[in-house]
């Protein structure tokens, strides 16, 4: 037995054997090595991802990704165009109307009153209203206001200031819509906070629903340059007269 053990003994000292065993542990030693030079805030790491960045950039920047492109308004048609809703326009309408960028980036309270006064001149109720019959029959005028009011209740400090853009015609209360409005300081200068209506609304919202949710969403901002005003609408309805 005791001959057999250093025979063993001696195999696994031979030459080639001792040869295996340190390169195996150089491999060992040399890879150990690498991960710790490699290590997440090591040096060598950072100037690699930094090649391999500056790389994957220039590549990036001349593929050409059109094909893959996918437009949110075509793919929106083409469920439209699957269902039921085939002749809803007015859902489509309203979404091209919140994905669009505002042609500029403030808006005045003048500004959104004029939209409101087309707003009002093309919903207003007309059921009750007068028809003059002076010249070519049309409905009486209805009032339209504007005015904004501080709600010191919304208060967060100094800084913020919370209040409030109330639309409202005198003729139709269903018309009155309520903007949440809030600033930094300036005393001038807003942004509107015109949020919480779902998909399913889409197909009803009116052009000024639609614009100020697209203020809302562009964080545009909105200049007091009044606190309030009031003017006189025209309904776009014609009533029809029996002459008879």
């Amino acid at each position: 037995m005791g001959k057999t053990i250093e025979r063993m003994i001696a195999d696994a000292v031979n030459d080639e054997a001792m040869e295996r065993i340190v390169v195996d542990c150089v491999e060992k030693s040399v890879r150990d090595a690498i991960d710790a030079a490699l290590g997440w805030n090591s040096a060598s790491r950072k100037a690699i991802t930094e090649r391999i960045d500056a790389v994957m950039a220039k590549a990036i920047e001349r593929h050409d990704f059109k094909g893959y492109a996918v437009k949110l308004e075509d793919a929106l048609t083409e469920i439209v165009n699957r269902t039921a809703l085939r002749d809803n326009a007015a859902l489509l309408d309203n979404f091209k109307g919140l994905m669009v960028e505002p042609d500029k980036g403030s808006v005045t309270v003048t500004e959104l009153f004029e939209a409101y006064r087309s707003h009002v001149a093309d919903h207003v109720d007309t059921s009750e209203l007068e028809i003059c019959t002076d010249d070519d029959p049309s409905y009486e005028a209805v009032t339209a206001r504007v005015e904004l009011i501080d709600d010191d209740r919304l208060r967060c400090g100094s800084l913020f200031r919370s209040a409030v853009l109330e639309f409202s015609c005198e003729e139709d209360e269903g018309l009155a819509v309520s903007v949440p409005i809030s600033s930094f300081g300036n005393e001038d200068v807003w942004r509107i906070r015109y949020e919480g209506f779902r998909v399913s609304d889409l197909k009803r919202l009116s052009k000024f629903d639609v614009l100020l949710a697209r203020l809302s969403r562009a964080d545009a901002k909105l200049v007091a340059d009044v606190s309030g005003m009031a003017d006189s609408v025209e309904p776009t309805a014609q009533p029809e007269c029996d002459w008879r």
